[in-house]
């Protein structure tokens, strides 16, 4: 079996375990030993091995990803999804060098789930507390969730989603979204689908983060290589891609007719009533979730006034889920009232979508940019289009949001791809309506 491949949960590099010496296999159980890379070792950079090492550790116990895909190269019957037990890597002396023909020794434990096992979507959720009347009720969010468009079939048990649903592309496959009749309010979904272990993470919900060679690779499990890197990590779903640079400027990017577009930059700004801040760096970085369906990660950000740093304990979450346009994130502050706006770095112009009592909660740009796209901006309401404290000391840009000085506020952004041109799902007012509803999704194989 010296030349046989595996792919195993999100190592989907066929260079990768290469060299698999030993196979036991119970009814049960399976059990693989071998080498990473084995006799291709000099295809593979020593931080490669080194991103490869960190995620076969990250698979066994994994609390986001309790079973996984394995393909079976040389034995296509031993394909299915598996539960990862244990795994280790030894990794020898010269193991990681360059000159080395051979990766790191790895071992894995596994319990065999089933081949193509049938899938269950809990989906649970219900409306955002958004200030305008027309949702506040709920009766304009609508709920939504995706799945590979690869699944074999798809039924929701009580004719809730729409059986068809619309395709999106994103770079790792394509997705289904099915959306459940707006104004559905508080509610418990169920779905079932099946697809090919193969294409298990199609526009899968993925962190990524660099190695000293500068690429990024998928991160597995939660735990970062250096949890106070200020960049080198990022996450996307294939749609979307989100990272907040070395100053604490949030970044996007979005992925149109096969390439990821300019990115735009979003700016946050702080005012306690006296003072204007501006955050000016990422003091650490954190997992809360990472599974195929969402991913949220925590970061820390320092805030300066006048070129001076102050502590003030600023965190942002950014949530991510597979098929979305948007990410959604919630700034907190603690023990003073200090949020907050977001503006784009670059002035645009842009229209008011949604608005209530004089407070606009959703902008979007006016023009198409280079990309085909439009930016859209959106917040819960407690917003205001004009300010004067912002972070740099003059009125923001055209496009911003402004939430009441507080302790928390919610927002979203992300792109309405093709611009006017959008399909009917991907208008900016489409993709509000699908924010206003954050429903939660968690898969599991029905019978496991």
């Amino acid at each position: 079996m010296a030349d046989d491949w595996v792919l195993l949960g999100r190592i989907t590099d066929p260079r990768a375990l290469t060299h698999v010496r030993t196979l036991r296999v119970t009814d049960t159980t399976i059990t693989l030993d071998g080498r990473i890379a084995g006799r291709t070792r000099d295809t593979l950079t020593p931080e490669h091995l080194a991103a490869l090492r960190d995620q076969l550790l990250g698979l066994a116990n994994n609390p986001d990803e309790p079973f996984q895909p394995m393909v079976f190269g040389k034995d296509p019957t031993l394909t299915q999804m598996v539960r990862v037990r244990r795994s280790s890597v030894d990794v020898g002396p010269g193991d990681l060098d360059p000159e080395a023909t051979t990766g790191p020794a790895f071992e894995v434990e596994l319990d065999r789930v089933g081949n193509t096992p049938s899938i269950e979507s809990t989906l649970l959720g219900g409306f955002r507390n958004v200030l305008a009347a027309a949702f506040s009720s709920g009766a304009n969010s609508t709920p939504w969730h995706a799945r590979p468009a690869a699944a074999l079939d798809y039924y929701d048990g009580q004719n809730a989603f729409s059986s068809g649903g619309w395709t999106r592309t994103s770079e790792t496959g394509d997705v289904k979204v099915s959306t459940f009749t707006a104004g559905s309010g508080n509610s418990r979904r169920l779905a079932r689908w099946t697809v090919a272990e193969d294409h298990w993470y199609d526009g899968a919900a993925t962190i990524e983060q660099t190695y000293p060679d500068g690429n990024y690779y998928r991160m597995v499990g939660r735990r970062p290589r250096l949890g106070r890197d200020t960049t080198g990590w990022r996450i996307t779903n294939g749609l979307l891609r989100v990272y907040v640079d070395t100053t604490g400027k949030l970044k996007l990017q979005a992925y149109r007719n096969g390439a990821w577009g300019t990115a735009k930059e979003l700016l946050f700004g702080m005012y306690d009533g006296v003072t204007p801040y501006a955050p000016n760096r990422v003091n650490t970085w954190a997992v809360r979730r990472n599974s195929p369906e969402q991913v949220i990660v925590r970061i820390t950000l320092g805030l300066e006034s006048g070129s001076v740093n102050y502590p003030h304990r600023v965190t942002l979450d950014l949530s991510l889920r597979r098929g979305d346009r948007m990410v959604c994130a919630r700034m907190t502050t603690a023990g003073i009232n200090l949020l907050g706006s977001a503006e784009l770095t670059t002035a645009e112009t842009g229209t008011v979508l949604n608005s209530s009592a004089g407070k606009e909660f959703t902008v979007r740009t006016n023009s198409n940019d280079a990309d085909g796209n439009r930016f859209v901006l959106a917040h819960t309401g407690n917003t205001t289009s004009s300010y004067t404290g912002d972070a740099s000391g003059s009125a923001p840009i055209n496009i911003s949001m402004l939430a009441a000085r507080g302790k928390a506020w919610s927002f979203a952004a992300g792109f309405e791809v093709g611009g006017t041109g959008a399909a009917s799902i991907d208008t900016a007012a489409a993709m509000i309506n699908q924010w206003a509803a954050p429903f939660g999704e968690r898969t599991t194989v029905v019978g496991w």
